[in-house]
Order: structure tokens, then C-alpha cells, then sequence
């Protein structure tokens, strides 16, 4: 297979997974009339999947027009649409253990200005117990930084004795996956592929994330590639 012909094969599975994941099943370039003269002038309408950031991040890069913008299959495959709940939780904890959250901080402003208002009252209260126990303040509820240590905060802890039971049983399930679909799914869908996109970009800083465990090495080429 040629790298033209990958690439080929590429935007044609972006199609169809726009196809599979909108609401209508509907094509990214439109009706079958005008879809020749929308993919050359690169027009895609991708408003189905704006719902779901990551998707749309995912698709919208495969259906580049020219061939060179697209990811290679590998990077396709290695994309955050495709993590599971604990490599996106093991994803945050080395954030946290490079201590780089501070530096997204200043690249990865949160639309809400409060994040923690889209949380539970009763998991606000644990975590700002915890917080001030640690730190003598509450969790700053403006930056993805606070964010991403309250995700590592309930991770770490939710096996521990001192977990409260009612939140681990009603708001989690009994699961630590469901620590992911909270955060990373119902409230934030967006963050750990906006977190994503920037690493992409500060390749030493997403190079010292990566390096802390083995289970990075399958997803490596969507930033390093």
C-alpha cells in the first residue's frame, strides 16, 4: 500500500465513521449533487458530531483535502476517541506526576468558569475536604490544572477506606471507569482532546508525559508521529 493510497483510505473511513456517528446519518461533504464540488473546495459540515469533541477533532482531521494534512492510519488509531477510560486516567496522573498541569493552565482555558459547579454537591465536598486537609484551600474551580488534580484525586482514592461508600456506590457505580465517563464524558467531554492537541504541539512537554509508563508507547504517534 502506497502512503497516497493510505491516505486515500484515510478520508474515505472518516466519511464513513461521520456516516455511523451523526445523529442522521448524513455524508461530512452533503447531498450527492454538490458533494464532487464541496470536497475540492474543502467544505465539510461537521455540526452532527459538534457534540462530541472528540470525534469531531478525529473526522475533521481525516477528511482534510489535501492528502498530507491527514493522519497516517497508526495516528488514526493512536487518537484520544479511541482511549480507554483508565489510559485517559493514567494520562491525567502523569500529567500530574510531570507537573506540567500549571503549564496548561495558560493554554487550555476552560469555556466554564467554574467547572466545579458541573460536579455532584456531594463529590464537591470530599474533594475540597481533601483539599484543605492538603492544602488548606478549596479547588479552584477556573483552571484545568485544579481540574485534572480533583480526576487524579478521586482515582487515587477511590479504593481507599476513607472513599465515601455512597459516592462510590451511586455516583461511580462500584467502577473507577465510570470516574472517566463522569469527568471526561457527561461534564468535560472536551478536555482531554483539547489537552491532547496541545501536547501535540509542545512535543518536549508531551515527550516527559509519555515516557512515565509502557501503556503510552500505543498512542505515541498521535503526538509524536
Amino acid at each position: 500500500m502506497t502512503a497516497q493510497t493510505s491516505k486515500v483510505d484515510v478520508f474515505k473511513l472518516g466519511c464513513v465513521m461521520f456516516y455511523a456517528l451523526s445523529k442522521n446519518n448524513l455524508h461530512p461533504f452533503g447531498d450527492r449533487d454538490l458533494r464532487a464540488f464541496e470536497i475540492l473546495n474543502d467544505r465539510s459540515d461537521l455540526s452532527e458530531v459538534q457534540h462530541l469533541p472528540d470525534v469531531h477533532d478525529l473526522i475533521s482531521s481525516m477528511i482534510q483535502y489535501h492528502a498530507l494534512k491527514r493522519p497516517t492510519m497508526n495516528q488514526v488509531l493512536a487518537h484520544p476517541f479511541f482511549w480507554e477510560p483508565e489510559l485517559k486516567l493514567k494520562f491525567v496522573e502523569s500529567i500530574i506526576a510531570k507537573q506540567v498541569q500549571q503549564e496548561l493552565d495558560k493554554r487550555v482555558p476552560l469555556y466554564s468558569n467554574d467547572w466545579i459547579r458541573k460536579l455532584p454537591d456531594e463529590l464537591v465536598q470530599f474533594l475540597n475536604s481533601i483539599s484543605q486537609q492538603l492544602r488548606h484551600r478549596d479547588f479552584d474551580g477556573r483552571l484545568v490544572s485544579e481540574l485534572l488534580l480533583a480526576v487524579n484525586t478521586v482515582r487515587m482514592m477511590f479504593d481507599d477506606s476513607n472513599f465515601p461508600a455512597q459516592l462510590r456506590e451511586r455516583i461511580f457505580r462500584n467502577s473507577v471507569a465510570e470516574v472517566c465517563t463522569l469527568f471526561f464524558q457527561d461534564a468535560f467531554p472536551d478536555v482531554v482532546v483539547r489537552i491532547a492537541q496541545t501536547l501535540k504541539r509542545e512535543k518536549k512537554m508531551a515527550q516527559a508525559v509519555l515516557e512515565t509508563d509502557a501503556q503510552f508507547s500505543g498512542v505515541s504517534a498521535y503526538f509524536l508521529g
